[in-house]
């Protein structure tokens, strides 16, 4: 090889080192330090379970061993259903068990159905709470003037209860209840606790004795 080849070849790779000595160097990625999406973060679907209030209404005994607690809305179909399973339940534990119904219009944007629920809240101060539950499942009014109509034809006072729809106390109390279903990550009604456990499935007559019979204390 002649001596000018090999000369150039020589400065050629030297100034290939060089070049590559004064690159700037590849910057590291960026690291995320971002908070993540609420939507990506998994959350549980109950982190405890529903305190029963003392503003609560309460089919039973207050100090019943075994405790069935139901977040409906008045307007859901298969909450209708599970308050015939619920009877049939109360007639065979008796005084063993205590329903704890929570307010919980999920269907409110769709039904109104908030309204309903202040209503029959309406009617817990005199008396007839249960009454009035029982007869929005079964009739369904929707119209201010037939939840009054209602309430008369219970026996309610209609100036009070009338009164009641229109301040805030009764509205409060749902919305507690309403709030306590979203703090638990409830999405949908009927949702039913037993003894604090909440079902994940539908909930059948079968599968609520199956848990009460569990959570019943030995003798």
């Amino acid at each position: 090889m002649h001596r000018s080849t090999l000369f150039l070849l020589c400065c050629a790779a030297i100034g290939a080192i060089a070049l590559i000595a004064l690159w700037p160097p590849r910057a590291p990625a960026p690291i995320d330090t971002s908070t993540p999406s609420p939507s990506l973060v998994p959350r549980p679907s109950s982190l405890f379970p529903p305190l029963v209030l003392s503003t609560d209404p309460i089919r039973g005994k207050v100090n019943a061993p075994l405790t069935i607690v139901a977040f409906g809305d008045y307007t859901c179909p298969t909450c209708a259903d599970i308050e015939e399973v619920l009877a049939d339940l109360r007639r065979e534990y008796g005084e063993r068990l205590r329903i704890v119904w929570k307010d919980f219009p999920v269907l409110n944007r769709l039904t109104g159905s908030r309204q309903l629920h202040i209503a029959a809240r309406c009617s817990q101060p005199q008396g007839r709470f249960w009454e009035y539950h029982d007869a929005l499942f079964a009739e369904q009014p929707r119209e201010p003037s037939d939840l009054i109509a209602l309430a008369e034809r219970l026996g309610l006072d209609r100036t009070t209860f009338a009164r009641c729809l229109e301040e805030s106390t009764a509205a409060s109390l749902v919305d507690v209840n309403t709030a306590e279903a979203q703090r638990l990550g409830l999405t949908t009604a009927p949702t039913i606790f037993v003894n604090d456990t909440k079902l994940t499935e539908a909930p059948t007559y079968g599968g609520l004795r199956a848990l009460l019979d569990v959570a019943a204390p030995t003798p």
